[in-house]
Formats: structure tokens, sequence, C-alpha cells
């Protein structure tokens, strides 16, 4: 299985393109690169479930996030919306991932870290210095 962090938005379903029908909505179906592993569709989901568009992910279809507008100018924003929620999903799974890493090193260490500690660790590594080139 393909990594997280490769995870990116690649365009519509092919095999469900948005229509202009009697209903009062437009449904879109976004497709992903690969399938998401399950632990970060329920991440996803979590996050996304009080925004402004209704957006989610099933299970059965972890590469296709789905939602819907009312409008055609809601199209673009609901884009942007989802498109920032995986990005930022995806560097909450990094950071729960390195956080877990670091914990389990420290206990193999026999440091015992806090949690507080395991966070400001996990903050401090994820920085991204500039290089002296």
């Amino acid at each position: 299985m393909e990594t997280i962090n490769n995870l990116k938005i690649i365009g519509i379903d092919p095999s469900r393109a948005p229509v202009i029908r009697k209903e009062p909505y437009i449904e879109l179906y976004f497709k992903l690169n690969h399938k998401a592993p399950r632990e970060w569709v329920i991440a996803f989901n979590d996050f996304v479930a009080k925004g402004k568009y209704p957006v989610k992910i099933k299970q059965e279809q972890a590469d296709i996030i789905e939602t819907w507008v009312r409008t055609t100018e809601e199209v673009e924003p609901a884009f942007e919306h989802i498109k920032s929620a995986v990005h930022k999903c995806i560097e909450n799974h990094a950071s729960k991932l390195l956080a877990q890493k670091n914990a389990e090193a420290a206990a193999k260490s026999g440091v015992v870290l806090s949690e507080k500690q395991i966070k400001l660790n996990t903050v401090i590594d994820q920085l991204k210095f500039e290089t002296e080139d």
C-alpha cells in the first residue's frame, strides 16, 4: 500500500461526473490517487464532520471523497476546503505516527516522557528548517 504522505485528489470520479438535474444540489465525487487506510478515513471523516460542506469518504470506497453543493459557484470553494482537509489530515496522521514512534523509542531506552514532552518533540521534529546553501 502506498503511503498517506502522497495522497492527492487527482480528479473527478469518471463514472460519476457532476450533472445538473432537477434536484437542488450537485453531487461531487473526487478521486484520490490511491485508497486511504481505514484509520485515516475515520480521522478524515471526523475532521470534516462539522465543516461547511457535507464531506465524507466511505470505507468501501476509500479512494473517493463525496460531497454536494447547491450551486455551481460552490464547487471551487468546496474543492479547496476538501483539498485543505486532506492536507491537514495527512499532517495530523504524520504527527500521530511520530508521537507513537517517539513514545516507543523512549520506552525502549527506559526514559519516561510526559505526553506534553512527546508533543513538543513531535512539533520540533516537524519544523521545516532552511538549508545553509
